[in-house]
Protein backbone atom coordinates (compact mmCIF):
# COMPACT_ATOMS: atom_id res chain seq x y z
CA UNK A 1 0.00 0.00 0.00
CA UNK A 2 1.30 3.49 -0.81
CA UNK A 3 0.78 6.35 1.22
CA UNK A 4 1.96 9.89 2.86
CA UNK A 5 3.09 10.59 6.52
CA UNK A 6 -0.71 11.18 7.57
CA UNK A 7 -1.19 7.51 7.53
CA UNK A 8 -0.78 5.68 10.70
CA UNK A 9 2.42 3.04 10.92
CA UNK A 10 5.90 3.30 10.15
CA UNK A 11 6.93 3.64 6.72
CA UNK A 12 9.58 3.15 4.05
CA UNK A 13 9.25 4.34 0.71
CA UNK A 14 5.40 5.04 1.44
CA UNK A 15 4.81 1.59 2.56
CA UNK A 16 2.54 1.74 5.48
CA UNK A 17 3.25 -1.21 8.04
CA UNK A 18 0.74 -2.19 9.79
CA UNK A 19 1.05 -4.34 13.28
CA UNK A 20 2.00 -1.24 15.65
CA UNK A 21 3.44 -2.86 19.22
CA UNK A 22 5.97 -0.86 19.29
CA UNK A 23 8.69 -1.02 21.64
CA UNK A 24 11.17 2.17 22.08
CA UNK A 25 15.20 1.68 22.61
CA UNK A 26 16.82 4.41 23.99
CA UNK A 27 20.76 5.07 24.08
CA UNK A 28 19.93 8.13 26.40
CA UNK A 29 16.83 9.58 28.57
CA UNK A 30 16.82 12.47 25.79
CA UNK A 31 16.10 10.13 22.95
CA UNK A 32 12.66 9.25 25.24
CA UNK A 33 10.51 12.46 24.37
CA UNK A 34 11.28 12.19 20.43
CA UNK A 35 10.93 8.61 19.80
CA UNK A 36 7.09 9.02 21.90
CA UNK A 37 6.01 11.64 19.65
CA UNK A 38 7.26 9.89 16.83
CA UNK A 39 5.44 6.64 17.68
CA UNK A 40 2.47 9.10 18.24
CA UNK A 41 2.91 11.14 15.12
CA UNK A 42 2.93 7.74 13.32
CA UNK A 43 -0.10 5.91 14.90
CA UNK A 44 2.39 3.64 16.96
CA UNK A 45 0.91 2.05 20.01
CA UNK A 46 3.93 1.88 22.59
CA UNK A 47 4.16 -1.25 24.63
CA UNK A 48 7.80 -0.62 26.14
CA UNK A 49 10.55 1.41 26.36
CA UNK A 50 14.06 0.57 28.04
CA UNK A 51 16.89 2.42 27.59
CA UNK A 52 21.23 1.92 28.05
CA UNK A 53 24.02 4.55 29.11
CA UNK A 54 27.41 3.97 27.89
CA UNK A 55 29.50 3.83 24.98
CA UNK A 56 29.06 0.83 22.96
CA UNK A 57 25.72 -1.28 22.93
CA UNK A 58 26.26 -4.92 24.15
CA UNK A 59 23.52 -7.80 24.07
CA UNK A 60 23.74 -7.71 27.71
CA UNK A 61 23.14 -4.46 28.26
CA UNK A 62 19.73 -4.60 30.95
CA UNK A 63 18.13 -2.70 28.20
CA UNK A 64 18.40 -4.66 25.36
CA UNK A 65 17.72 -8.00 28.03
CA UNK A 66 14.47 -6.44 28.80
CA UNK A 67 13.42 -5.59 24.68
CA UNK A 68 14.67 -9.17 24.14
CA UNK A 69 12.33 -10.83 26.87
CA UNK A 70 9.20 -8.89 25.39
CA UNK A 71 10.42 -10.45 22.15
CA UNK A 72 10.28 -13.70 23.30
CA UNK A 73 6.92 -13.16 24.55
CA UNK A 74 5.66 -11.58 21.17
CA UNK A 75 4.61 -8.61 22.57
CA UNK A 76 6.54 -6.52 20.12
CA UNK A 77 6.24 -5.70 16.47
CA UNK A 78 8.37 -3.07 15.83
CA UNK A 79 11.37 -1.57 17.47
CA UNK A 80 11.67 2.28 16.95
CA UNK A 81 15.45 4.12 17.65
CA UNK A 82 16.60 7.45 16.54
CA UNK A 83 19.04 5.69 14.11
CA UNK A 84 20.86 2.84 13.70
CA UNK A 85 23.97 3.47 15.56
CA UNK A 86 21.66 2.93 19.15
CA UNK A 87 22.87 -0.75 18.20
CA UNK A 88 26.35 -0.19 17.44
CA UNK A 89 28.98 1.82 14.88
CA UNK A 90 29.74 -1.17 12.05
CA UNK A 91 27.17 -3.21 9.65
CA UNK A 92 28.77 -6.26 11.85
CA UNK A 93 28.11 -5.37 15.09
CA UNK A 94 24.70 -4.24 13.71
CA UNK A 95 24.40 -7.70 11.84
CA UNK A 96 24.83 -9.60 15.47
CA UNK A 97 21.17 -7.90 16.37
CA UNK A 98 19.10 -8.69 13.53
CA UNK A 99 18.97 -12.36 13.73
CA UNK A 100 17.52 -11.72 16.68
CA UNK A 101 14.83 -9.86 15.56
CA UNK A 102 14.27 -11.57 12.23
CA UNK A 103 13.90 -14.76 14.62
CA UNK A 104 11.13 -12.95 16.58
CA UNK A 105 9.30 -11.31 13.31
CA UNK A 106 10.60 -7.49 15.19
CA UNK A 107 11.08 -5.07 11.99
CA UNK A 108 13.12 -2.16 12.73
CA UNK A 109 12.66 1.31 12.21
CA UNK A 110 14.08 4.15 12.79
CA UNK A 111 13.54 8.20 13.24
CA UNK A 112 16.30 9.13 10.78
CA UNK A 113 16.04 5.82 7.75
CA UNK A 114 12.33 4.57 8.43
CA UNK A 115 11.99 0.69 8.20
CA UNK A 116 15.59 -0.82 8.27
CA UNK A 117 14.78 -4.63 6.13
CA UNK A 118 16.20 -7.11 7.97
CA UNK A 119 15.55 -10.03 4.74
CA UNK A 120 17.36 -9.08 1.36
CA UNK A 121 14.65 -10.56 -0.74
CA UNK A 122 11.99 -8.32 0.81
CA UNK A 123 14.21 -5.32 -0.29
CA UNK A 124 14.51 -6.41 -3.61
CA UNK A 125 10.99 -6.64 -3.83
CA UNK A 126 10.11 -3.22 -2.98
CA UNK A 127 13.22 -1.90 -5.00
CA UNK A 128 12.43 -3.43 -7.80
CA UNK A 129 8.54 -4.13 -7.63
CA UNK A 130 8.73 -7.74 -8.27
Amino acid sequence: MRDTRENNGCFYGGVVMEKNRTWLYCRGDSETDELEAYAQENGMKVVGCSSDVGNEPALDHPGLLELRAAMEERRVDILLMMNLSCLGRSLDEVGRYWQTFKKHRVRLCTVTEGEIYLDMPELFREMFGK
